[in-house]
């Protein structure tokens, strides 16, 4: 029994020592981490406010209904937010720094905005009439600008909300100044009707400084004279406008509109002159007093024909108006009172 034991145990010792000889085997790796499948976004949409511009070959439009001054303010308000438009404190506009500028409305010129109550009436008018305001700084031949500046076309609003609207507004402010004014409208479905009337006092003072100095032509000495101006007063606005659209279809539409400005201004003056000689002596001095009660009175009419055709802004305007511009100088009276050389008044 004994050798077969020892064959039995050699093959032990053999497979021992061979797998001592070997070497280690390394060690086994982790499996790696799968990787996480990508991500598809989907359809990404990026809104913002609209800046309600829009831009042609001939003109800039600029919508200005929903601007806090259209609602609240006058239409010189309104405009001091449009951009190249400039609106001074007493109601002048210029046009890229150029005061040679026609305001129409709807693409008619009309004569609150002529001469000297063009500013008032742009301080006094309601802006929540005009919907847009476009500059036209490269007048085609549809436009005859009495100016070089350009255009300032105010577009009135032609679609309103159904069924009764109105509105008050009013200001109180320093030195006696006030404004007020209500609006309303009825929209159906075939009618619109609308209207607004307005009021406005804005007193006013201003003080000229005149400094002048001329050559005696015969004795070529230089004389120098100071006239001082001081002018203080109030004016009195009023604005009534009424209107009617009637639409037989969805195509034509009939307007009748009816507009009054009537500006009244009493002015007192007081003006002081003084003429130097040659040596700054006196020779000339005087004192004059005045006043005048300037009056303007704009009123319009008008019938209109519009018909809308196939595309954005395509339509054909027909219209009939009459506009009457009363202008009164207020008769002008004053008091000259010399003091050197004593004189009578």
């Amino acid at each position: 029994m004994r050798p077969v034991c020892v064959a039995l145990a050699a093959p032990a010792l053999l497979l021992a020592g061979q797998a001592a000889a070997q070497p280690p085997a390394p060690p086994t790796k982790p499996p790696a981490a799968a990787k996480p499948e990508p991500k598809t976004v989907g359809e990404v949409v990026v809104s913002g406010a609209s800046q309600d511009v829009r831009t042609s070959i001939d003109r800039t439009s600029y919508d200005v209904a929903k601007d806090l001054q259209s609602v609240t303010g006058s239409i010189g308000d309104a405009l001091r937010n449009v951009p190249s438009v400039e609106v001074d404190v007493q109601g002048n506009v210029s046009l890229r720094g150029d005061p040679n500028v026609t305001i129409m409305i709807d693409g008619k010129p009309s004569g609150m905005f002529r001469g000297e109550g063009r500013a008032a009436a742009l301080q006094n008018l309601p802006a929540d009439q005009i919907e847009r305001v476009e500059v036209i700084t490269n007048p085609t031949a549809a436009f005859n600008p009495e100016g070089a500046a350009g255009v300032i076309n105010l577009v009135t609003k032609k679609s309103r909300k159904a069924g009764w609207s109105g509105s008050v507004r009013g200001m109180r402010g320093s030195e006696g100044r006030a404004n007020g004014g209500v609006s309303g409208g009825f929209n159906a479905r075939k009618l619109t009707l609308s209207g607004d009337a307005s009021f406005r006092s804005d007193p006013q003072k201003f003080s000229f400084v005149d400094d002048r100095a001329r050559v005696d032509p015969a004795t070529g000495a230089l004389l120098k004279s100071r006239d001082e101006t001081v002018q203080i007063g109030e004016g009195r606005i009023w604005n009534l406008r009424g209107s009617a659209d009637y639409d037989p279809d969805a195509a034509n539409r009939i307007g009748v509109e009816v507009r009054r400005f009537d500006m009244k201004i009493g002015l007192d003056m007081y003006q002081h002159y003084e003429g130097l000689d040659a040596g700054g002596t006196p020779v000339r001095v005087f004192d004059r007093f005045g006043r005048s009660d300037p009056r303007r009175i704009n009123t319009e009419g008008a019938v209109s024909w519009r018909r809308k055709f196939t595309g954005e802004d395509h339509e054909l305007v027909a219209n009939l108006s009459r506009e009457e511009t009363e202008v009164d100088g207020g008769g002008r009276r004053g008091v000259i009172s010399d003091r050197l050389p004593a004189a009578p008044d």
